[in-house]
């Protein structure tokens, strides 16, 4: 497990402690559960509605249709011709 050292005003410290003790845990546990939810909230995975995704389904397949089609060659000279990102 990695190690944060993080230096906070005491009146945040004293209320984390008190909610800690409230919740029968150490602060540590505490904080960790707390950031742990704050980061988490970020990463919720929601349904797609079949209606949105139909939809997106078909906005897709018609950018498809605008694009068009290459073959492999034509698709293999474009790539030769691109310009190399990050190489040193």
């Amino acid at each position: 497990m990695g190690r944060l050292v993080v230096n906070v005003p005491s009146s945040l410290e004293g209320r984390l402690k008190i909610i800690a003790e409230r919740e029968g845990v150490s602060l540590e546990e505490y904080v960790l559960y707390v950031l742990a939810q704050q980061v988490s909230k970020g990463y919720v995975v929601e349904e797609i509605p079949p209606e949105d995704l139909a939809r997106q389904k078909e906005a897709f397949e018609a950018l498809l249709r605008e694009l068009g089609t290459v073959s492999d060659e034509e698709a293999w000279e474009i790539l030769s011709e691109r310009e190399p990102v990050g190489t040193t």
